[in-house]
């Protein structure tokens, strides 16, 4: 019924868990005109980049999907690759629990989980199966 959705890779002292948690994370219009995919994280997070970091779990909203956008269409979209950056800044789980999710249909939807996972990151609030109870909700890619 439980998913483990993060696990440290190394032990702490003590029974502390520190957890990072930061508002919408929106890299379409003008932030994905000025970070393009692949930039690195401290280019997209600048100042905020350590706070991040310093979590045992770094938890956020992805108010972007991240997926192909379909001919004459970019509004509220991410390009799949920015999930590596997204990684690379230390986040650990992502909230797809949004009023855009679903601009880019079950298919950006799905581009979007998967694109995550392959980077090792653990999405909440969105998924096919969702209603089944089962922590598995999207094809591994």
């Amino acid at each position: 019924m439980y998913a483990t959705l993060y696990r440290r890779t190394s032990s702490r002292q003590g029974s502390a868990c520190r957890i990072v948690a930061v508002g919408d994370i929106m890299v379409s219009g003008e932030v994905g005109r000025r970070h393009p995919p692949g930039c690195d994280a401290a280019r997209l997070f600048g100042d905020a980049l350590p706070v991040i970091r310093s979590g045992d779990i770094a938890f956020g909203n992805l108010e972007t999907p991240l997926c192909d956008a379909p001919s004459g269409r970019d509004l509220f979209r991410g390009d799949p690759r920015m999930a590596r950056t997204l990684a690379e800044a230390g986040l650990h789980i992502l909230s797809l629990a949004n009023n855009h999710v679903m601009d880019y249909g079950a298919a950006g939807l799905i581009q979007c989980s998967q694109a995550l996972r392959r980077e090792g990151i653990a999405i909440l609030g969105a998924g096919a199966a969702k209603a089944s109870g089962s922590a598995d909700h999207f094809p591994q890619a």
